[in-house]
């Protein structure tokens, strides 16, 4: 008689954090029919569960819980807002649920213990046996930095396109990148209607017209329309939360840096493109020629290049571009990440790669020639009005500048709010104070939890010339230089 091996259940650490609380709460903790759902749609049938919460279902400190929870984010969050959402909630739940569909084989989910740094791994070519996802203890675990709803739920499409590579014969293995060398994607940039609804399974490989996803990208373009596009009942920490991992993911896993020889022939970065941006910039720039001062230069779209900002001493070409003019505004994507040597940091991005798609604040050097005054009209200026936060990241990037103007967290453009450049300059060339002017021209409260929150960020010598200069800056300062940033002073409003 041969012995059976007995049956080692995986074992995470149990605990609920406030953005897994808040999940659960959406369907009043408990929800017979939706976790009867989750664990037939999505095959949690395997042994794996039976000591992670199966038979507790709703205790959200359990495994089974939480995998519950990512089910309900990808199956009922979304507001299926068509164009500006990437793909339908159809897409994404048919593509995450474990039968058998035009995404990939049927499949099923297991709990695993056994690899301490990954979130999931596919396995989608398994002798005499049905392909599956492993969902490691580190999406689950009380304290791990993946243990989150939202992350979860974008982890579960990527690995599920894996399953669709494989279904369509390309390769399931991650291309590699970085020091220590990780896993990477390409990102294959793509309007947000190039896929139609309940198209997101298509692709065409035919360079001239290019639709395709990597894994990385799938699970991103699920973050952004989580924290985009999700209905105005899904509650803050949860739309921030799919944001921050969505960037993270962004910075991480996305090879940026094509070639570091700027002699190549210049490369698309594939961000997507952003409504009315162009009209931010513009509009200060023709109102303040309008009133009479020079008009430098207005570079956008593949002219604008992440160099214009880096400082001469990091390799870039700052005090010829941005730092040789008095005002410099600047609108497109931007956002700053979490993870080492990336908190503080502020990241501006560019439509096309003159060396880098991306510049960060830790590499410039703002004011060491001309530049009194920087508009960063982008997202998370500064995440918080913390002292120390909003210190980290500004004292090194100003050196001689005046002033910063920005956003505090998520910036939101639209139809009601791209006039703000052009209102800004105005009230400037008028002789306002320049943070009052911003804050002005800037703040916007719209539907639910839109709100653009300005801040104005002024250095000086000492406290009380940051002060001064917060209060009652105006451009007749252009030329009270700031020989030393010892001090920062902000104002903010919302």
């Amino acid at each position: 008689m041969i012995d059976r091996p007995p049956v080692v259940y995986p074992s995470c650490v149990d605990g609920a954090s406030l953005e897994e609380i808040t999940v659960q709460s959406l369907y009043h903790g408990c929800w017979r029919d939706l976790y009867m759902w989750a664990w037939q749609a999505y095959d949690l049938t395997d042994y794996s569960w039976i000591r992670a919460g199966l038979s507790d279902a709703c205790n959200v400190t359990r495994p089974f819980s939480k995998v519950v929870n990512a089910v309900f984010l990808i199956n009922y969050a979304l507001s299926d807002n068509y164009i500006p959402q990437w793909h339908s909630t159809e897409d994404y739940s048919t593509s995450s649920r474990a039968e058998d569909s035009r995404f990939h084989g049927s499949i099923y989910y297991r709990l695993d213990d056994t690899n301490a740094t990954a979130e999931a791994t596919s396995q989608t070519r398994r002798f005499l046996a049905e392909a599956r996802t492993k969902l490691y203890c580190r999406l689950f675990s009380a304290g791990s930095i993946s243990d989150a709803p939202s992350n979860r739920a974008s982890v579960m499409l990527h690995e599920s396109w894996h399953h669709w590579q494989y279904k369509h014969r390309f390769v399931t293995n991650h291309p590699q990148c970085g020091t220590p060398s990780h896993d990477c994607d390409y990102y294959y940039f793509h309007g947000s209607g190039s896929f139609d609804f309940g198209q997101m399974d298509r692709y065409d490989t035919n360079p001239s017209h290019l639709l395709f996803h990597s894994p990385y990208q799938m699970a991103v373009e699920f973050d952004a329309d989580l924290s985009e596009m999700s209905f105005a009942w899904v509650p803050v920490v949860v739309t921030q939360s799919a944001r921050t991992y969505g960037n993270t993911q962004w910075i991480n896993h996305f090879p940026l840096k094509v070639s570091g020889n700027p002699e190549e022939d210049v490369s698309e970065c594939h961000n997507p493109d952003l409504r009315f941006e162009d009209r931010l910039a513009w509009g200060f720039f023709v109102a303040m020629g309008s009133h009479g001062h020079e008009q430098v230069f207005a570079w956008g779209d593949d002219n604008a290049w992440a160099d214009d900002f880096r400082h001469p001493a990091f390799g870039g070409d700052s005090l010829e571009w941005s730092d040789n003019v008095h005002f410099c505004y600047y609108a497109s994507h931007s956002g700053q990440f979490s993870g080492p040597k990336l908190d503080n940091i502020l990241f501006i991005s560019f439509a096309s790669q003159h060396t880098y798609c991306l510049s960060s604040s830790e590499h410039w050097r703002l004011g060491s020639r001309s530049l009194k005054w920087f508009v960063h009209d982008g997202c998370d200026t500064v995440l918080n009005t913390d002292p120390n936060h909003i210190v980290a990241v500004w004292s090194r990037p100003m050196q001689g500048t005046h002033m910063i103007f920005g956003f505090i967290g998520k910036n939101y453009t639209s139809e009601a709010t791209f006039g703000r450049g052009i209102a800004f300059a105005n009230a400037a060339c008028t002789g306002l104070p320049l943070a009052n002017a911003w804050l002005d021209a800037a703040y916007w409260r719209g539907r639910g939890d839109e709100v653009n929150r300005p801040i104005a960020i002024a250095g000086g010598v000492s406290r009380d010339d940051a002060i001064n200069r917060r209060e009652h800056e105006t451009i007749e300062f252009r030329d009270s230089g700031v020989s030393s940033t010892n001090w920062l002073a902000w104002k903010w409003r919302g």
